[in-house]
């Protein structure tokens, strides 16, 4: 499940999906290549769980007070954790290229076929050639009163 559904949060941010269509936007990129997202999530985990060895290691040499280690373990714990999100993001990043967002076909609406033909001409002023809003009564340019054009 961590490895089908680990792209879910980048997808969420970049593709602004909601919760449940993120996940199946996860699972549908990560088909086929479970693989790749599960050596990646192991590598991230092994060099967590060596950057935690390394602050202990460093620890044990350098015998100082107990806060200090503490401050020492949370900056070398700090310096590998970034590396998840963004790993994972570039990931999702090089599966959409093979699989890219579905783009839902919009069909006109009957609303749509039926509005006025007007709304898409352009009107102009005779006395004057200004270009006028579909439904001008008079010039903005000239003031004079424009005629119904039949």
């Amino acid at each position: 499940m961590a490895v089908i559904f680990s792209l879910a949060i980048p997808i969420m941010v970049v593709e602004r999906l909601n919760v449940l269509d993120s996940l199946r936007r996860s699972k549908e990129l990560t088909d086929n290549v479970w693989w790749k997202v599960f050596l990646l999530l192991i590598s991230i985990f092994l060099m967590l769980i060596m950057a935690i060895l390394f602050a202990e290691f460093l620890n044990i040499s350098f015998y100082t007070q107990r806060w200090l280690k503490e401050i020492f373990r949370i900056i070398v714990v700090s310096l590998v954790e970034p590396i998840y999100p963004i790993s994972l993001t570039q990931l999702y990043y090089h599966l959409k290229k093979y699989k890219p967002t579905p783009i839902p076909i919009e069909y006109p609406s009957a609303e749509a076929e039926a509005a006025p033909s007007y709304l898409s001409e352009i009107k102009f002023c005779y006395y004057c050639g200004q270009v006028l809003p579909y439904d001008a009564i008079y010039c903005p340019n000239c003031g004079r009163k424009i005629e119904p054009h039949l």
